[in-house]
């Protein structure tokens, strides 16, 4: 849907698509360098060329001013693809993951933007231009592990690490990033390497910061000592544990 379809458009394109074909062409050659939820802007892309094919397959039928305001409000959501698509790409992979929830909540407001002109052109094609892009478990499970390669990138990276030690007295980013390794440490399809990488990389950050992980349940995080208590309680009995390296 991507290069070939575009090139398409350039050739057989609707009325006063030149210049949102030029920019989304140049969005798709940046989106190689978004770090985190790169898939979903592809996704977006693809789905906003199904637009613009949709507008040329039905301008025919459409009077010259309606064709050309379809047009104008298309390039307007292009452009606004094309600037977050080279603000995002311009982030580095640490900066990307703590951004998340930024990036993700901007993909989102494209994706309505792109439902009101898609309503605005009323046509036939509405349901096949729907945002479905496939069953929603497949996109989680495929956003979450683009997230956790993406996590286990910067924990493996001494330059990343030194870079969010050094952001943690003004910001919580530190917090985030441990947050985020016990959740990924909690999950049963963490594959052996992984899980190895997620616990060095937390117990790094507790070395660094003496910050404690924000997650109460410490499951997979940490290594039972001995079976000796050190303390006794009504419900529960406290053992030494030290964090799972």
């Amino acid at each position: 849907m991507g290069s070939v379809a575009l090139a398409n458009l350039a050739q057989f394109g609707a009325p006063g698509l030149s210049a949102a074909i030029t920019l989304l062409t140049s969005s798709y050659e940046m989106i190689e360098n978004v770090k985190v939820y790169r898939q979903q802007c592809i996704d977006m892309s693809g789905r906003c060329v199904k637009l613009m094919l949709s507008l040329r397959d039905c301008s025919v039928g459409l009077e010259g001013t309606k064709a050309l305001e379809l047009s104008d409000e298309i390039t307007a959501i292009v452009r606004r693809i094309d600037r977050r698509v080279n603000q995002w790409a311009a982030l580095s992979r640490l900066k990307s993951f703590l951004q998340q929830d930024e990036i993700k909540d901007g993909i989102d407001k494209l994706h309505r933007d792109m439902d009101t002109a898609m309503m605005n052109l009323n046509i036939s094609l509405g349901l096949e231009l729907t945002r479905g892009q496939g069953e929603p478990k497949a996109i989680r499970e495929r956003d979450t592990a683009e997230m956790r390669g993406v996590l286990e990138n910067i924990v493996e990276s001494t330059q990343d690490m030194k870079t969010l030690l050094s952001m943690h007295w003004s910001t919580h980013s530190v917090e985030d990033v441990m947050e985020s390794l016990q959740t990924e440490l909690r999950s049963p399809d963490l594959q052996p390497n992984q899980e190895q990488s997620f616990q060095r990389g937390l117990w790094l950050l507790y070395q660094k910061t003496s910050k404690l992980p924000p997650l109460i349940d410490l499951t997979g995080q940490v290594t039972l000592t001995h079976n000796h208590t050190v303390g006794k309680g009504t419900y529960n009995d406290v053992f030494l544990v030290l964090p799972a390296t």
